[in-house]
């Protein structure tokens, strides 16, 4: 089969260079119109033809010469392509119903694939006489020229597989992480990407989240809601603390997703301008906003039944307008 491309390719370069040769001009010019001619024909297309003959020769000699380990490479390649993909979809699956987090288990089943390929090239080189090791010395030289480069985004994949092994968060959770609050939408190599409340997709680079503090406030499935109040230094202390913890034990059972283990509580923390109280309710995390609207609404109503709110400070500020005549005594 190489033998027959090649001849068919000395046939084709002998064609073209037969169509490049012209007869000569009549008539007493016939040398000079010759001498142009050959300078046409050895500018024109045949040099062209020679030069492509000069770069194929070797290789159609060098591929019939080791037809064999072309063809064998041809086939591995072709077999490891396969079975890299094969084992992607196994190993992605095996995790799936291993109830293994989806976003570690893609990045383990794409790493598998790469690998396989790469065993597979390397063994490719290796059958063409190529030295596997100087190879991969030469390969490790330029990755670190590579690495230098890029010591930015190395530095991301570095945190990216670090988020991925630690977890810190999944894909789901509502995390605060370097100034920004969302939820997160998914994990990859370099980024993340998170979702805010209001609608926007925020992403970040991994470096920076890694290196900061990270807040997951979905971690635990119940939280605590906090509501500071401030009454009246006049009111009566026993008859606040009975009515607000009555309403935070209220809240526990009228807000669905409350909770009363850990119990609510109402403490006095301090005395500013009145006493200053900490109403506390726990519920799921689901349910706070719900849970602290109610606690409001009671607390305020409570407030006013108790005629504890405190007195609106006001500053008043008398303006003197002084006369000419004490204007002049002064002066003097």
């Amino acid at each position: 089969m190489v033998g027959g491309f090649a001849g068919t390719v000395g046939v084709l370069i002998a064609v073209a260079q037969a169509s490049d040769a012209k007869p000569a001009a009549p008539g007493g010019t016939g040398q000079a119109a010759g001498h142009d001619v050959g300078v046409a024909a050895g500018d024109g297309p045949g040099t062209v033809v020679s030069s492509v003959q000069k770069m194929i020769d070797p290789l159609v000699t060098w591929v019939y010469g080791n037809w064999f380990n072309v063809l064998g490479a041809i086939i591995l390649l072709f077999l490891a392509w396969m079975l890299s993909r094969w084992v992607r979809r196994a190993v992605l699956r095996g995790l799936e119903r291993a109830k293994f987090d989806r976003t570690l288990a893609k990045f383990f089943a794409n790493a598998l694939r790469w690998i396989v390929l790469a065993v597979a090239v390397l063994a490719c080189l290796g059958t063409f006489g190529i030295n596997v090791t100087s190879f991969a010395a030469v390969l490790g030289a330029i990755g670190l020229a590579i690495g230098l480069g890029f010591q930015g985004s190395l530095s991301n994949l570095a945190a990216g597989v670090l988020l991925l092994v630690f977890r810190p968060f999944k894909i789901g959770d509502s995390v605060v992480v370097g100034g920004q609050t969302g939820v997160v939408d998914g994990i990859d190599l370099f980024t993340t990407n998170l979702d805010t409340p209001d609608g926007r997709r925020i992403i970040m680079p991994n470096s920076a989240i890694f290196g900061s503090t990270i807040e997951n406030t979905t971690h635990h499935p119940i939280r605590r809601t906090m509501l500071q109040v401030t009454v009246s230094g006049a009111s009566d202390i026993s008859e606040v603390r009975t009515v607000f913890q009555g309403l935070v034990e209220r809240v526990t059972r009228e807000v669905p997703g409350a909770v009363r283990e850990p119990a609510p509580s109402a403490v006095m923390t301090d005395m500013m301008g009145g006493f200053v109280w900490q109403l506390s309710v726990w519920g799921q995390g689901s349910s706070l906003v719900s849970i602290r609207e109610r606690l409001i609404e009671l607390t305020r109503d409570a407030i006013v039944e108790m005629k504890a709110g405190v007195p609106r400070q006001v500053m008043e500020v008398i303006v003197v307008e002084e006369t000419k005549s004490r204007r002049d005594e002064e002066t003097k």
